[in-house]
């Protein structure tokens, strides 16, 4: 009797863990090509790209994915979703003699038909497209940043790339779509440092003052909250990015100083106050999103981890650990969204509990047994004309196994897994059943 009740008492905290973890959960891999950002407009329409002409689409949050590709062969870095129907991606290519181009594709039909609305002789291995009203901004490489009033008909170049500085991020102000912020690091012998630019609807543009940053630091992500802008930085060990060493620093205060015009520009700077908010970031951090009303942000690492925070970035706990570094999030709302990183990785957010998600779960017939198994589990499908992929997550959201399977019966040795909840995946064309079962 007393085994039995510890046996009771493992499983529901493992439950209760299950339930807390498997909020960010790892889906079915569709691609093994990296991805390198994605985008939805509501929960439903979303579009991810990424290398070796990597563009798909959802319109079931994430349930199925179509291949969109506009053109193969290139590696897709941005995508902006404006509309169910309107998307725009950019991508580059390199060619054998060196020389590269890069281009940004638009489709008004869903990813049917795609037009080139830029295209020109450089490799923008950074570019980055960003929609707001009227306006396509589009980021790209060496070039510089570039803007369209008449949905890419024509173009102007409003702020050019080059030299030491590489400008790789740009986002609007959410409370204000005109605010414009491109941000991006200056390197140099034996220096880098983080650099931005800020602008009122493209003209003029505002650069910081030099001697305002506290310190030699590398940019590597940051979102606007508030009045203020939320930057992590990496400290470089020998000229290399040092996946230990980060900071998370607020800048604020930002007041124009039109007397000491920017370098060889002649715009404006703009001086700034810098608090250090966490100087213990223990991985490097590729990308993250605050919400601004709230102490609510994520971080995504390149050590493939996602963290959360509630009090603006003092403290993180993890709530999902991958493998695979992470390149691109897309916050939703804040109990919604999605990240993606290498070899096809795509993890999906949901307030529910992965057993609980909104799939056809009665649409396939498939036995699980023994459950709680020891040494292994049997999958056992109904309907076996149809090929099946099997998924199984552990409470984390840490994919375990991926097996495709042509017959009516599998077996799954599971003898060196951890005791815990396992969450099993049976995807069938567009039709997916979970199921649940205990290791002990």
């Amino acid at each position: 009797m007393e085994t039995l009740k510890k046996t009771g008492l493992l499983v529901a905290c493992l439950l209760s863990s299950c339930l807390l973890w498997a909020q960010w959960t790892k889906l079915p891999q569709f691609t093994q090509e990296t991805l390198r950002d994605i985008d939805f407009i509501g929960w439903d329409t979303g579009v991810t790209v990424g290398e070796n002409g990597s563009v798909y689409k959802t319109t079931d949050a994430g349930l199925s994915w179509e291949f969109i590709c506009p053109e193969k062969g290139l590696t897709y870095t941005s995508v902006d979703v404006v509309s169910p129907l309107d998307f725009y991606v950019s991508g580059y290519k390199t060619f054998s003699d060196g020389s590269g181009i890069t281009e940004l594709f638009a489709t008004r039909d869903g990813g049917q038909t795609w037009e080139v609305i830029n295209s020109y002789g450089e490799v923008g291995e950074r570019s980055q497209v960003r929609c707001e009203r009227n306006n396509i901004w589009f980021l790209s490489g060496w070039k510089g940043l570039q803007k369209s009033s008449d949905k890419g008909k024509s173009w102007e170049l409003v702020s050019k790339g080059g030299g030491t500085i590489v400008l790789t991020d740009l986002k609007t102000d959410p409370a204000n779509p005109e605010s414009l912020f491109v941000f991006g690091t200056v390197g140099g012998f034996a220096t880098y440092s983080t650099m931005f630019k800020h602008s009122l609807n493209g003209t003029p543009w505002e650069l910081p003052s030099t001697f305002d940053f506290d310190n030699v630091s590398a940019y590597t992500a940051f979102d606007l909250q508030n009045d203020s802008i939320i930057l992590f930085r990496n400290f470089y060990n020998r000229f290399m990015p040092n996946d230990t060493s980060n900071i998370l620093s607020i800048l604020y205060d930002f007041v124009r100083d039109d007397l000491l015009p920017g370098q060889n520009t002649g715009d404006t700077v703009w001086h700034f106050k810098i608090k250090t908010v966490n100087d213990k970031i223990p991985h490097y951090v590729n990308g993250c999103h605050f919400f601004s009303l709230t102490g609510l942000g994520y971080s995504i690492e390149n050590a493939g981890g996602i963290n959360r925070t509630t009090d603006g970035g003092k403290s993180w706990d993890p709530v999902y650990r991958g493998l695979e570094p992470l390149n691109a999030i897309c916050m939703i709302s804040d109990s919604a969204g999605f990240v993606v990183g290498e070899k096809g990785t795509v993890v999906k957010y949901s307030p529910k509990p992965v057993s609980a998600f909104n799939f056809p779960i009665n649409d396939l017939d498939v036995k699980i047994f023994p459950s709680p198994a020891t040494d292994h589990f049997n999958i056992c499908i109904t309907d076996p004309g149809v090929p099946a992929t099997v998924v199984v997550f552990d409470g984390s959201g840490r994919e375990m196994l991926t097996r495709k399977i042509s017959g009516s019966e599998a077996q799954i040795d599971i003898s060196r897994w951890p005791i815990g909840i396992y969450f099993i995946w049976v995807r069938q064309e567009k039709n997916i059943t979970v199921k649940k079962f205990v290791r002990e």
